[in-house]
């Protein structure tokens, strides 16, 4: 898709001054295709060549290079490289979701802690920076510290004094580059990214709203004052500032594409490239609505850019076809997701557990120490952060929001919803356990318990079905007689009713032993099973976990050790 858009011109050396006023440049943006640059006043863009692997695009300073997140191998790593993809340089292993000092020198980025004190803490993150071309890595001592878990969004501020990140609560928190903690004015709750205006006088993010749902909200530093930016009917998700300040960039959901019945995996809750003033005004989406895949990045014009020749085509293997009248727009936004399903035609791009990432066919289970989502094919998984006290997880028809069942302080159990992330966790059902979708999407079904004392599983009030809608309103007791509807935790069997058979008594004890088929489910196509379970001897202990094998036999292959309960699988 895109194909036939002429390509643009843009710099590959040249040094921004800084006593030049910024011109706005291009938007770099990540798709399922790779990186795509965005030219917001002819609304036209092109592909970075050989960039399907790359994400979190990270604009220079001066508008000349792109710092990047490649995920071509089992780990996340940062490169830099110039815009036409060209010069590609590793400047740290084992990093993610880089972000640029002032000057250019150096890079702020997301790793992975290489050793954690406890299980919970498995994959677990904290911040770094390191110079862009590779040397003096050092942390910012978040290591050990409440907020250390699972940072993400790391943007350094254009005067160079602060770093704002996002930790695993959602709430935006301040540091210095030499790591020592920072006031903030408010505590925004809730938000997935983070964007400093030029002037470095306001901060951009979102929030969302269980009323208003996603909103652009602008915070003044000096005073501590919230606006509120009008936006969209499908919300505001990532909001950037342009280099000149006038404007903010952002993604919108395509509701009408979300809501289709007839939509394809790639049409389903879609997130679109969208720019307005920065005062909210003038809010419209890009050409025909270019699909994102999490934060765009503004870059500023380089001076020299007119005397730049354009960016060479992308070779002819790589080149998108041309869209159909309903598909112009780049391909489709997971989390941030570090695993791509085999298709092509909806391979969502990896990414580290930052906002926005949907990851069809990914299966979502719990793990040791909380949600993962995992990739059937590659096996990658990724440890959704704030989730250590959640379970059960369940997609939504259209693989926007996951349903899950959270243990209370009480010893309770609630229904809560999040989204593919793990944030914007939103309480839906109390008291209630065991969460399911219907068809459609607009209701959740749960089982509770409405007995006064501890009462005897077969008691006609210890499991009652609950219908609710998705944003906790009109829940209602639904009569099992008349619930045809509720299938979320029906035996697992063969789409076309035929039996398979894949265990065999083997003394190699590589295989899973047995398996409870309510803790199984189907890929969408009906050509795979998932299932938890494994041997209780304790020879096969490590083969206790989330397994996948293919309906028509085969050898079960082990997806992710220590995973327990019903997995989910994701359509498309």
């Amino acid at each position: 898709m895109l194909g036939t858009l002429p390509l643009l011109a843009v710099g590959s050396g040249a040094t921004a001054s800084s006593s030049a006023p910024p011109q706005n440049g291009l938007i770099a943006v990540q798709s399922n295709e790779g990186i795509y640059l965005v030219d917001p006043k002819a609304e036209k863009a092109s592909l970075v060549p050989k960039s399907v692997e790359l994400g979190d695009p990270a604009w220079s300073p001066d508008g000349t290079l792109l710092a990047v997140t490649s995920f071509e191998s089992d780990r996340f790593d940062v490169y830099t490289m110039k815009p036409d993809g060209s010069d590609r340089k590793l400047v740290l292993e084992n990093a993610h979701s880089p972000s640029w000092s002032p000057d250019g020198k150096q890079l702020v980025v997301v790793r992975e802690m290489e050793s954690s004190p406890t299980a919970d803490d498995d994959g677990a993150t904290s911040l770094a920076i390191v110079n862009a071309d590779g040397t003096d890595v050092h942390g910012l001592g978040l290591d050990g510290s409440e907020d250390s878990l699972y940072v993400s969004g790391p943007e350094w501020s254009p005067d160079g004094k602060r770093i704002a990140f996002v930790d695993s609560g959602g709430t935006i928190k301040l540091i210095s580059p030499d790591g020592e903690r920072m006031p903030m004015p408010a505590a925004p709750i809730a938000s997935v990214s983070v964007s400093w205006s030029p002037d470095s006088s306001r901060l951009a993010y979102d929030r969302y709203d269980g009323k208003n749902g996603e909103q652009a909200v602008v915070l003044d530093l000096a005073s501590g004052r919230e606006s509120v930016l009008p936006g969209p009917e499908g919300g505001v998700e990532s909001p950037v500032w342009s280099p000149e300040g006038d404007q903010l960039a952002f993604s919108s959901t395509d509701t009408h594409a979300a809501t289709t019945t007839t939509a394809t995996c790639g049409e389903h809750a879609s997130s679109r490239l969208w720019v307005m003033a920065s005062d909210g005004t003038k809010a419209h989406q890009l050409g025909d609505g270019y699909l994102t895949l999490g934060p765009a990045s503004w870059g500023r014009a380089p001076e020299s850019a007119e005397a730049q020749p354009p960016l060479p085509p992308p070779a002819a293997e790589e080149q998108p076809p041309p869209a159909t009248a309903t598909e112009k727009a780049l391909p489709p936004n997971p989390t941030a997701a570090p695993v791509a399903p085999a298709e092509p035609e909806h391979k969502p791009a990896a990414r580290p557990p930052k906002p926005a990432a949907v990851l069809y066919g990914t299966i979502a289970v719990r793990g040791e120490g909380g949600i993962y989502l995992v990739h059937p094919d590659s096996a990658k998984a990724q440890k959704l952060p704030g989730t250590a006290d959640m379970s059960a997880p369940a997609w939504s028809p259209d693989v926007s929001l996951l349903a899950v069942e959270k243990a209370e302080k009480d010893g309770s159990t609630s229904i809560y919803t999040i989204r593919p992330g793990g944030t914007k966790p939103q309480l839906v059902l109390a008291n209630a356990a065991s969460p399911s979708w219907s068809e459609a999407g607009d209701q959740i079904y749960a089982v509770r318990s409405e007995c006064a004392t501890p009462c005897d599983p077969e008691d006609d009030d210890a499991t009652v079905l609950y219908a609710v809608q998705p944003d906790g309103t009109n829940a209602r007791r639904v009569d099992f007689e008349d619930a045809d509807v509720y299938g979320g935790r029906e035996l697992s069997w063969p789409t076309d009713g035929s039996a398979i058979h894949f265990f065999e008594d083997d003394e190699s004890l590589d295989g899973p032993g047995s398996f409870d088929s309510s803790q199984a489910t189907w890929s969408t196509d009906g050509t795979q099973l998932a299932f938890t379970g494994g041997p209780s001897d304790e020879a096969r202990a490590g083969k206790i976990g989330l397994w996948i094998v293919s309906a028509d036999g085969g050898k079960p292959q082990l997806l992710l050790s220590g995973a327990t309960g019903r997995p989910s699988w994701a359509a498309g």
